[in-house]
C-alpha cells in the first residue's frame, strides 16, 4: 500500500511538473508574439543603399548650434547601433506603425527596448505612392501636414535625425522642430529648422538633424511639411553607458571618414 502511494505521489508531481512547464512556455510564447506586434524594430543603416537607390539629396542642418549634418548623424547613430544606444526605425518593418495614443517600444531585434515613442496627429506608414519616394525600402510615414512624435526625457535620446520626402505634386516649406527638456521634464528648449523644398519626386528629400543642448534630453519631434508629404528613417541616439563611450566615438570617427572618402 505505502509503495503504490508513494508511486502515486511521484506521478502527480511529474503531472504538475509537465503543467508549469507548459505554462511557462506558453508565456513565453505569448510574450514573444506581443514583442513582434508591439515593438517598432531598430536597425543601425540610415538611409540605407542596400534597400533603396533613392537617397538623400540636401541637409537642412549642419554641425553646430545644436544641429547636425547627414555625414555626422548616418556615423553616430551606425556607432551607437552596435552598443544598443541608437538606432534608425525605416518604416519597412512588421510593427513600425507608431500609433496615436499608445506607446511603443523602439527595440533591437533581441528585444532589448532602447526608448519609447508615441504619436500626436493622424499619421500611419504609407505604402504604394507614385509621387514621393522613400530613401529605404517601400515605406513612409505619413498623412498629415502637421503631428509631433513624443518621446520620454527618462529615456536620455540626445540626438535624432529623420528625412523629409520631396514631391512631385507640389513643393513648399518643410520645418521641423526638436524640443529637449532636463531630466525632471522642465526648462523645455526648442531647435528647429526650416527648408524650402522644391516639387520633384525624389529630387530633393532633405534631412534634419538634431542633438540635444548640455543636459537635456529629447522630449519632442514637431513635423510641418509641405502638401501632405511623408518623412522616412527616423533616427534616435541616447546617452551610452560609460563603457560604450569609447567604442561608439571610434566607430563614429572611422565611419564619417569613410563616408567623405566616398
Amino acid at each position: 500500500m505505502f509503495r503504490f502511494t508513494f508511486m502515486f505521489h511521484l506521478l502527480e508531481d511529474a503531472a504538475m511538473n509537465t503543467r508549469l512547464a507548459l505554462c511557462t512556455l506558453a508565456l513565453v510564447l505569448i510574450g514573444l508574439t506581443v514583442h513582434t506586434q508591439a515593438d517598432v524594430l531598430l536597425t543601425g543603416d540610415y538611409d540605407s543603399a542596400t534597400t533603396n537607390a533613392n537617397q538623400v539629396d540636401a541637409s537642412a542642418t549642419a554641425d553646430g548650434s545644436n544641429q547636425l549634418s547627414l555625414g555626422s548623424f548616418e556615423a553616430l547613430v551606425e556607432a551607437a547601433f552596435l552598443t544598443q544606444t541608437g538606432g534608425v526605425v525605416t518604416f519597412d518593418q512588421s510593427g513600425d506603425e507608431i500609433d496615436d495614443n499608445a506607446v511603443k517600444n523602439m527595440a533591437f531585434s533581441d528585444g532589448t527596448v532602447l526608448a519609447t515613442v508615441a504619436r500626436n496627429g493622424f499619421v500611419t506608414v504609407q505604402t504604394g505612392s507614385t509621387n514621393r519616394t522613400p530613401i529605404s525600402g517601400a515605406n513612409g510615414y505619413g498623412g498629415a501636414q502637421t503631428y509631433s512624435l513624443l518621446f520620454d526625457e527618462a529615456d536620455q535620446i540626445t540626438a535624432v535625425g529623420l528625412t523629409v520626402l520631396s514631391r512631385d505634386a507640389t513643393g513648399g516649406t518643410a520645418t521641423i522642430t526638436a524640443f529637449f527638456v532636463d531630466a525632471d521634464g522642465l526648462n523645455q528648449e526648442a531647435v528647429a529648422a526650416s527648408s524650402e523644398m522644391a516639387q520633384s519626386n525624389g529630387g530633393d528629400d532633405t534631412f534634419f538633424g538634431f542633438s540635444a543642448p548640455a543636459g537635456k534630453f529629447l522630449s519632442e519631434v514637431s513635423v510641418s511639411t509641405p502638401y501632405f508629404t511623408w518623412i522616412d528613417d527616423l533616427g534616435v541616439v541616447a546617452v551610452p553607458e560609460p563603457g560604450a563611450l569609447g567604442l561608439i566615438s571610434l566607430v563614429a570617427v572611422f565611419g564619417l571618414a569613410r563616408r567623405r572618402t566616398n
